[in-house]
């Protein structure tokens, strides 16, 4: 069984064909344009919905990861000092004794354990450092991704919400143009209840 859209198409279409009107014919291409584009403004709405969800997302992990790199870096940062100072210290030490000495070995032995645990340190912590950039690198990829989608899709809905408006006033000018006998039924009943509405505003108390 046919929906009440589908006979509305239908006399639309066999009016047009008896008719032959061109101003008919306009309103009708411009009236199925004007639906097209608001089922397409309906899907980009969602995608632009989509892509702000996924930016936000985006965005909070990617400070959050900046967060976690800075730490680290201060972490390193802070080794590298400690470990300078303590070779530091214990070299002072150990110019109080003879090369060759025992305790010369002995703070020799000490200060190349400090700059092996310096190493070690400062490698895990470069590791860390580097696998979380990479993690950020390519979130904020995709954040540029989206973003790029995002100004896409708002330009293509502005321009058919712009579409949609000029058709609109387009359709409202053709259809002002029309003898009443070249109006459609729908388009009769839309002039009667826009006349209904300014005879209401003009006469306190009217219906």
């Amino acid at each position: 069984m046919a929906s009440s859209k589908q006979i509305r198409d239908e006399i639309m279409k066999m009016t047009l064909v008896v008719n032959s009107d061109p101003a008919q014919k306009e309103i009708y291409e411009l009236t199925e344009k004007t639906k097209e584009l608001s089922a397409t403004n309906k899907g980009l709405s969602a995608s632009i919905r989509e892509v702000e969800s996924a930016r936000k997302k985006e965005e909070t992990a990617i400070n959050n990861y900046a967060d976690k790199i800075d730490k680290l870096k201060s972490k390193l940062n802070g080794e590298k000092t400690l470990a300078i100072n303590k070779i530091r210290d214990l070299t002072t030490a150990q110019k109080q004794y003879e090369n060759g000495s025992k305790q010369y070995e002995n703070y020799e032995n000490r200060i190349s354990s400090v700059r092996a645990k310096s190493f070690t340190t400062a490698s895990n912590l470069k590791s860390e450092i580097e696998k979380l950039t990479a993690k950020q690198s390519k979130l904020v990829d995709s954040y540029d991704k989206n973003s790029a989608a995002h100004k896409k899709y708002t330009a293509e809905l502005n321009a058919n919400k712009s579409t949609i408006s000029e058709n609109k006033d387009k359709v409202s000018e053709l259809t002002a143009s029309l003898d009443i006998n070249q109006m459609t039924m729908q388009q009769l009943r839309k002039e009667s209840a826009l006349l209904k509405v300014q005879l209401s505003n003009m006469i306190p108390g009217s219906q």
